[in-house]
């Protein structure tokens, strides 16, 4: 399961077994089942909190785990979740455990619920093991009274009303409370109140008549049956609505995703009618290819406005908010040690032009919200007494990256390895398949750690006569690899570019934009002045410039491309890259540069000023 065994799982790790234990075990399959309920019916606790290490281990014997007294505790981390909520200050909380057991005794002690309630037993003939005794256990003869009470229908209906309330009619208290409301309100309000209440009444009174007639229970089903009419039937109309907004609303965006497949269709075109006189005169291809991007771009212009105004007006009714508020992000409040100038809608004065951002997009650059950040806190606490380390990489990730340089505990604690680059880029695969997708094209995606790091390795014994693609480049290539993030896009036919990050010199960290149809690598470097010689660059990134050609080779048809003995170009850019000139944070960098590559964004505001809060 790649869970500890120091530690029970939470849910968020049972989801990702649940991805990959289908060829286990009935056995062990049924293990991940019973975490699931421990997590989730049982505890009763939120996805990231972790169920008890001991209640956990009992899967492991499924005679202990089915005689085990679950339902009670259930009920203890229900009372504990009850003791402990804070009610100051707070609209609503959030109780764990058996939830349904305060739900019945709500039912059952709330007059003005269970007026309307009729109760039954759960069991037609009950038993000594309703009322259990347990080895701990404390006799309270109350609860064994009231126990016995509830077995022999003993328990008088009115038990818990007061007694000036007792043996008054319905429409004494309305009277009541309406006389108790006039020395607040004045006569009007009450009288308004009574004849109010007496209408309803009268219909609901006239409901049960024509349907039940003079029987006492008939009477009592058909005013639940006229309320409920009442209070559901409206509920279920706006649902019907909202779903057929919701479906054309994905509609829409499927039709864009569309437009954009068939735009870059055009553009691979016009890059196979240029490729025989590329090579000669590149720099006349790339403009005439930025032209005809730029073409498209304007003849869509029209076409996505439309569709943003339906957007936003299906927004509205779905949700009741101006769908433009829904897009558009906050305001960024400037922390004082976040000196960058923060523009009002910055996520639209970054974006590159000539691209088209998501609606989802967001400002790689905005200050974070105080309540994301104080979930990430409470996800790696469990953790603070490993200062150096821990068995989660995830974990590590963050702990690592929030922990400011002058407390590092040795010099190069706070540099990121493949592990934490990898937790990174697994993130960035997992907002990509979002829907919508933040980022400005669904024609990216995110080469993992683990297999730069297998291309980089595997080209030392790389022999392009004998070489036979492993099936773990074939699952990659068709986005069926990792088994977690599936996109199911193949290079080529669904990805034109691959980011990725890229070790070097054993000590510093660069990022790559991989464009498979240009067959080019992007460079782009946070210190040029450490692997000073382009030459020394393109060596680091000659696994990546051969092995992906040799991959394409064997996997796209050649009716869609030539195959060839050529490795990609590497180009490392200079201009507009933001330099760590107090180096350490190489690794940062490199992850910022490629979420902006995503997002389609200049990287404006990346600088060693503001590098720590990032």
């Amino acid at each position: 399961m790649e869970v500890p065994t120091s530690r029970g799982p939470c849910l968020n790790q049972l989801r990702l077994v649940l991805d990959r234990c289908t060829n286990w075990s009935f056995e062990k399959r049924r293990m991940v089942g019973w975490l699931c309920l421990l997590s989730i019916g049982i505890f009763g606790v939120s996805p990231e909190t972790r169920i008890p290490l001991e209640c956990a281990k009992r899967v492991l014997d499924p005679e202990a785990f089915e005689s085990y007294p679950w339902g009670r505790v259930a009920c203890k981390s229900l009372m504990n979740s009850i003791k402990i909520a804070s009610y100051t200050g707070k609209k609503s909380y959030t109780l764990c455990g058996l939830v349904h057991v305060l739900l019945i005794w709500a039912y059952e002690a709330i007059v003005g619920v269970r007026r309307i309630i009729r109760v039954r037993h759960f069991f037609p003939q009950l038993s000594d093991e309703v009322n259990p005794e347990w080895d701990d256990e404390v006799t309270d003869e109350e609860v064994d009274n009231l126990l016995e009470d509830l077995k022999h229908n003993r328990l008088d209906e009115n038990a818990w009303d007061n007694d000036s309330d007792k043996n008054e009619t319905v429409e004494k208290k309305i009277t009541k409370q309406a006389k108790k409301r006039k020395d607040f309100y004045g006569v009007s309000a009450a009288d308004k109140s009574r004849n109010m209440k007496k209408k309803v009444l009268a219909k609901e009174a006239e409901a049960v008549e024509n349907r039940h007639g003079e029987g006492g229970v008939g009477r009592l089903d058909g005013a639940i049956d006229v309320r409920v009419d009442v209070r559901v039937k409206p509920v279920e109309e706006k649902m019907a609505t909202i779903e057929k907004d919701i479906q054309t609303l994905k509609d829409l965006l499927q039709a864009r995703d569309n437009n954009d497949v068939v735009n870059s269709s055009a553009r691979y075109n016009n890059d196979v009618v240029n490729s025989s006189a590329r090579d000669n005169n590149d720099v006349v291809n790339s403009s005439a290819h930025y032209n005809n991007d730029v073409a498209n771009s304007t003849a869509n212009d029209e076409v996505n406005s439309n569709d943003l105004v339906r957007l936003n007006s299906l927004l509205t009714r779905v949700t009741g908010l101006d769908g433009r508020a829904v897009v558009e992000k906050r305001q960024t409040k400037l922390s004082s040690t976040q000196l960058f100038p923060y523009v009002e809608n910055s996520t639209v004065k970054r974006i590159i032009a000539g691209v088209i951002p998501s609606v989802a997009a967001y400002d790689p650059f905005a200050e974070v919200e105080e309540s994301t950040l104080q979930r990430l806190l409470d996800f790696i606490e469990p953790d603070e007494l490993e200062p150096n380390g821990t068995w989660d990489t995830n974990i590590e990730f963050y702990k690592i990256i929030i922990t400011p340089r002058e407390e590092w505990s040795k010099d190069s604690y706070g540099w990121l390895g493949d592990s934490h680059m990898g937790s990174t880029m697994l993130m960035f695969t997992k907002r990509s398949l979002r829907s919508p997708s933040p980022y400005h094209s669904a024609r990216i995606a995110f080469l993992q750690q683990w297999f730069v790091d297998v291309i980089v390795r595997d080209y030392n014994s790389y022999d392009p006569k004998t070489w036979t693609i492993p099936e773990k480049y074939k699952g990659v290539f068709n986005g069926t690899l990792p088994a977690d993030t599936v996109t199911n896009k193949k290079w080529l036919d669904d990805v034109d570019h691959l980011y990725a990050c890229l070790h070097v010199n054993d000590n510093h960290w660069v990022a790559l934009d991989i464009d498979l149809k240009k067959e080019k690598i992007h460079v782009y470097d946070c210190i040029l002045g450490l692997v000073k010689e382009d030459k020394k660059m393109l060596e680091f990134c000659r696994p990546l410039a051969k092995m992906i050609p040799a991959i394409l080779n064997v996997m796209v048809p050649a009716t869609f491309r030539k195959k060839s003995a050529k490795q990609f170009t590497v180009k490392r850019l200079t201009k507009g890259i933001p330099q760590n000139d107090n180096p350490g944070d190489c690794g940062v960098y490199t992850l910022k540069y490629i979420e902006c590559l995503a997002l389609g964004s200049t990287f404006d505001g990346l600088s060693d000023t503001n590098i720590p809060e990032i």
